[in-house]
């Protein structure tokens, strides 16, 4: 939708896989997460950045997604792609 004087968030689409994603302030799991994200939701990754590892055996990852949409950073890990960094998507 298009909206005069609107700007339009810049980044990509990725889908989640978990139930209960954690959107943080900062890409760690040491404050209250801003917001839950429901299972299989796509968002917009804005960018992504290194951050504190998150384990989800067999899995470990340190990198975070920045969802500008939220104001947040989830962890990749929770993200539906197969490598640790998301393709196609710049660091902050």
């Amino acid at each position: 939708m298009n909206v005069p004087g609107g700007v339009r968030p810049a980044g990509t689409w990725f889908g989640t896989w978990s139930s209960g994603v954690n959107v943080r302030p900062e890409p760690n799991t040491t404050r209250d997460p801003l917001l839950q994200l429901p299972a299989g939701v796509e968002v917009l990754v804005g960018c992504q950045t290194r951050g504190e590892t998150v384990s989800v055996p067999p899995y470990t990852n340190e990198w975070w997604a920045y969802l500008p949409q939220y104001g947040g950073y989830v962890s990749n890990i929770y993200m539906s792609s197969p490598d640790n960094q998301l393709p196609g998507v710049a660091q902050c």
